[in-house]
């Protein structure tokens, strides 16, 4: 539970212990979580540098130190080794510089491309390997973006109604609609949160427009960001005497999700769904993987 941990951690030092508590409960809860966890998957180192670098930037727009920049591009670099959309954290970044006119002076910073010359050069093996392999491994991801018989945006609805379901359908909503309706183009932590959380979400949902197959464990960096920034909106309304209401929304969520897993374990036991998982173009791809 390293993950959760280090969640509880970036939460308590934004917002308390109580919005690590929020965080925490948000997210072990669901589906996702309790399901995928038991698993291995690229997601989980993933998610592990995207926090670091997260609470990397948290540090740096709260204080300025040049250091905070730079601990964010070793985690960009190490995030990249696990999965490439480790590249969406830069994204993200540059989405909220370039939307806060507050921070649009970092396009001048020279510790913002130092900390992507970090990043590059952690990568940069995999960068030779390709190189030397005919790009493999990219064009396999890349495949996944396409699919000769995809019906235009289908592909990115299924992806979101499985995101909304495996990441609690009653917080998942609520956060996204709450978090659409506090933004503010003003430089701080929330605003930052708020855009590191949607910037994900919606390159999956673009690139999917005509993909293969949507899997919602690639949404994890987006809700993560989503509930650190919804357990510090919980701790500041239970401070202000919400706290029915919070009761209420996270009570459902809880009630829901249990039904969901029960649902799950039942299918298990007793499959009651038929179904294939199918193929992807990247399968194609990696024919020819024997001859490497």
């Amino acid at each position: 539970r390293v993950r959760a941990r280090i969640t509880y951690g970036l939460a308590c030092d934004l917002g308390g212990v109580r919005a690590g508590i929020f965080t925490v409960l948000a997210l072990e809860s669901t589906v996702m979580f309790m399901v995928k966890s038991a698993t291995i998957q690229t997601e989980q180192p993933l998610a592990l540098s995207w926090l670091l670098g997260l609470w990397a930037l948290t540090r740096y727009v709260r204080g300025g130190r040049a250091r905070w920049l730079l601990l964010a591009g070793v985690a960009g670099g190490l995030g990249a080794l696990s999965k490439y959309t480790m590249i969406l954290f830069y994204l993200g970044w540059m989405t909220y510089v370039t939307l806060v006119p507050g921070r649009r002076r970092e396009w001048w910073n020279p510790l913002l491309y130092a900390a992507g010359l970090i990043s590059l050069a952690m990568f940069s093996p995999v960068l030779w390997w390709n190189a030397t392999h005919e790009w493999l491994s990219f064009r396999f991801q890349l495949a996944k973006g396409s699919a000769e018989d995809a019906v235009f945006g289908v592909t990115s609805l299924v992806f979101l109604v499985g995101t909304w379901a495996a990441f609690s359908p009653v917080l998942s909503a609520w956060g996204w609609v709450r978090s659409l309706r506090r933004w503010q183009r003003q430089d701080g932590v929330e605003s930052l949160l708020i855009v590191m959380a949607w910037v994900p979400l919606l390159f999956f949902v673009v690139t999917l427009a005509r993909g293969a197959y949507p899997d919602p464990h690639w949404a994890v960096p987006a809700m993560v960001t989503l509930y650190v920034w919804l357990g510090l909106q919980a701790a500041r309304l239970w401070e202000a005497g919400a706290r029915r209401h919070l009761r209420r929304i996270y009570g459902a969520a809880l009630l829901v999700n249990a039904v969901m897993m029960l649902a799950i374990f039942v299918h298990v036991l007793t499959p009651w769904i038929e179904g294939q998982v199918g193929g992807d173009r990247g399968d194609e791809v990696l024919a020819g993987r024997s001859r490497l």
